[in-house]
């Protein structure tokens, strides 16, 4: 089943209050399960384009039944815009950097003969920025009004509390039923075994600490989730503590490759600050760097930064913190 919640406000083209509508549209709501609910936004342009705004947002949700992944409905998602129920002229049609967001977003695009970008930094009705080569630089492309355009966007952004005003009391549009159009799908869930690694989210964190190969020994972690505790913040790592050596699950790196991350606070301790790392920290408001070496790349991105060694800034960073909070 696919349905559609239809927002009628017109949108400021300013990114960061874009980014922390398409962020609140993208959480699901109570009792929802990521595995069966897939959800894109069609951000619909103003007719001409003259005032610089969107028409309308749209939440797109596509329901799976019990015994199917996602990725089975994207010929229902591809039908709905070959058929017209959803028409991508004129829009922008974003999907979470997921698995299951990505495939519908490719069939919409290929039904629609959409070009599709990923990496989507920046958004208005004339155009759309995107990292291009691990960050390394933003390309910017002019949308065609006549297909539109698919974009994939990384939901990092953590909505502002007065982001999610414009949903209050949204009408529901649900279109025809699509159940039938997937019977023919050979693709049926068997099993579902839970990720034991995490539970949390680094892309929803609004304080992230990230432990780099400065740490000698896995161990040595404790450092950075004790000062992560105290500031009430997620433990991370870069792409090596997870791959090759094991010390952190897959999810829990933040890189190019990993989970790209937009906290209030992102502290990376014992981080070089490789481009492959940093491409995924450009969304972090206050950047602290806390390194040994000063010729170290992440301390040109930080807005401060702690020249020593962490197994001694660590603990006594920890302890201040601490002794502040309970003073209160």
């Amino acid at each position: 089943m696919v349905s559609c919640d239809v927002c009628s406000t017109n949108l400021e083209t300013n990114f960061d209050v874009g980014r922390q509508i398409v962020a609140k549209l993208f959480i699901l709501d109570d009792g929802e399960d990521l595995a069966h609910i897939g959800m894109l936004v069609r951000a619909v342009i103003e007719s001409g384009g003259e005032n610089g705004q969107f028409e309308r947002i749209e939440r797109i949700r596509v329901h799976a039944a019990p015994d199917m992944p996602l990725e089975a409905y994207a010929p229902v998602v591809a039908q709905a815009v070959a058929d017209g129920r959803l028409d991508l002229a004129g829009s922008v049609l974003i999907a979470p950097n997921r698995p299951a967001g990505r495939s519908l977003a490719a069939s919409a695009a290929f039904a629609a003969q959409s070009a599709m970008v990923s990496g989507v930094r920046s958004l208005s009705p004339r155009s759309v920025e995107y990292v291009r080569y691990g960050g390394l630089l933003l390309q910017t492309v002019a949308l065609n009004a006549q297909h539109g355009l698919v974009g994939i966007v990384d939901d990092s952004a953590v909505p502002d509390d007065g982001a999610g005003d414009v949903l209050a009391d949204v009408p529901i549009l649900t279109l025809e039923d699509l159940d039938q159009a997937v019977q023919y799908q050979s693709v049926r869930v068997v099993q579902e075994v839970p990720d034991a690694a995490t539970d949390h989210s680094l892309a929803q964190a609004r304080r992230v600490v990230v432990a780099g190969l400065g740490f000698e020994a896995e161990e040595d972690l404790d450092l950075a989730r004790e000062l992560a505790d105290v500031l009430g913040a997620e433990c991370a790592g870069t792409m090596p503590l997870a791959i090759p050596n094991g010390w952190i699950g897959k999810d829990e790196f933040v890189g190019v490759s990993g989970a790209v991350i937009a906290p209030e606070i992102y502290v990376g301790v014992g981080v070089s600050g490789a481009i492959q790392h940093t491409a995924g920290i450009t969304g972090a408001s206050t950047i602290i760097a806390i390194n040994d070496d000063e010729e170290a790349p992440l301390f040109k991105e930080a807005d401060y930064g702690i020249v020593g060694d962490l197994y001694e800034v660590l603990p006594q960073l920890s302890d201040a913190l601490r002794a502040k909070k309970n003073r209160g």
